[in-house]
């Protein structure tokens, strides 16, 4: 085929007395053959989707004109208008089209990123019909976001199938394929950035779980690397193979965490968006520990993205359990707990910290606590600002690994058997485990009603 002046043209279409209208006014018409007065035909191929229009000496239609002032003069265009049942009811509910052409010849066909919308809106219809869906997580750590959202499904009623789960450090993979439940034998395990994943080879899935780097929008985070915005760190490209993957695997489903920070940054205002220009609806909120039922302050920006002809999640009913721990007593254990000790270093740190004006303070509770703060994933290197237990004489001792995930309500057989070290980091770095549980629970209300 002769491709001679060929253009590719994305085109909005129009509607006119209840019929579709695609309204073609270009010179290039002229140059590929369509010139006023010129008969053309027109002929549906429905196997393949597109609608051709070509050049015919006894075409039953014929290319109309109208005048379009120059500065060097007047100049007269061709136009060809289609606006008839047949037309409507090969567009359906689609809005846009990609038209390419040719010599003699122009073919429609519905944009593709439009075509993608009525795929995964299908797909996940023809699945909650079957009771279940298929989920993806990308930067999934050990996964605890992935067991809780799964729970959140599966409480409901509808089953979660894991099909992949994406992640830099193979330690915390390995942690989720010993230990996580939404975690299967089906369950393909990706070893990388995001950015370095070959999307087009990911399975499609109804939803996908996201957690993209927070240390680069909190405010110590950024104070640590010396940032001025997040966007200025390498680990920012992320976004990039976020997008990438969303658009291979096509979920009707998105489900981001962050720290608060997030929601205002330029990162997360690019994300949300292109998610609006591929054709999703945002909600978003700020949880915290009252969301979470649970004993540590924190707060985190979670956004749901659910493609536009699906119902909405709204958090204006998020689900709240009952709290299980009522202060840090109930939390503690008796056997293999860190030793209580004397902390000389951040006693004298404080007192630095104190005559240089500076706001750090040691973060001591006692077993009546009934809050403490964010033990965070580096919480194994004894920082002043996490909570320890205070012990006699001024002693106190870091919590257990199973102690902080009763701090954040997490299930104690997701860090099972893991070191004090990355049990810490694994835990430290997740989310208020009924934050995911309750978005699972949204989800499944909105979806299935």
């Amino acid at each position: 085929m002769n491709t001679r002046n060929r253009l590719t043209a994305t085109t909005k279409v129009g509607e006119s007395k209840g019929n579709k209208r695609i309204w073609l006014e270009s010179q290039r018409l002229s140059a590929i053959g369509f010139l006023p007065g010129e008969a053309f035909r027109t002929l549906f191929d429905v196997d393949s989707g597109v609608l051709i229009l070509e050049t015919h000496l006894f075409g039953e239609r014929r290319v109309s004109s109208r005048k379009r002032k120059l500065k060097s003069g007047g100049i007269e265009v061709p136009v060809i208008d289609l606006c008839n049942a047949d037309l409507t009811d090969f567009i359906g509910p689609h809005q846009r089209v990609q038209i390419d052409y040719f010599d003699g010849r122009i073919e429609v066909r519905i944009h593709h990123e439009d075509l993608a919308i009525m795929e995964r809106e299908s797909r996940f219809s023809r699945n909650i019909q079957k009771g279940s869906i298929k989920t993806g997580t990308i930067a999934s750590g050990a996964g605890i976001s992935t067991a809780a959202v799964h729970d959140g499904l599966m409480e409901r009623g509808l089953e979660s199938h894991c099909q992949w789960m994406v992640d830099v450090d193979p330690r915390y993979l390995e942690i989720a394929d010993r230990n996580n439940h939404a975690v299967t034998p089906e369950t393909h395990l990706y070893v990388g950035t995001v950015e370095e994943m070959q999307a087009g080879k990911m399975e499609k899935v109804d939803l996908v779980n996201v957690s993209l780097a927070c240390d680069i929008h909190a405010s110590c985070g950024k104070a640590k690397k010396g940032l001025k915005y997040a966007e200025e760190d390498s680990s920012i490209t992320s976004v990039f193979g976020l997008i990438s993957v969303i658009r291979s695997v096509n979920p009707s489903i998105v489900v981001s965490e962050n720290v608060t920070e997030a929601m205002t940054s330029t990162t997360y205002m690019l994300i949300r968006a292109e998610l609006r220009r591929l054709g999703y609806r945002i909600s978003e909120a700020i949880l915290d520990e009252s969301h979470g039922a649970c004993l540590e302050t924190r707060r985190r920006y979670w956004m749901v993205a659910v493609s536009e002809g699906l119902p909405d999640v709204a958090f204006d009913d998020f689900p709240i359990p009952e709290k299980r721990f009522h202060c840090v007593g109930d939390v503690l254990e008796t056997e293999d707990i860190p030793e209580f000790r004397e902390y000389a270093y951040l006693d004298e740190k404080e007192k630095r910290d104190i005559a240089a004006g500076k706001g750090f303070r040691q973060n001591k509770v006692t077993a009546q606590s009934t809050v403490v703060g964010t033990l965070g994933k580096g919480y194994a290197k004894v920082r002043s600002t996490e909570p320890r237990l205070t012990g006699i004489d001024d002693k106190s001792r870091l919590f257990s690994v199973t102690e902080s995930c009763r701090l954040r309500g997490i299930p104690e057989h997701l860090v099972a058997d893991c070191g004090f070290t990355i049990g810490h980091e694994a835990a430290g770095q997740s989310i208020l485990y009924n934050h995911g549980v309750g978005i699972g629970k949204l989800i499944a209300d909105a979806l299935t009603a």
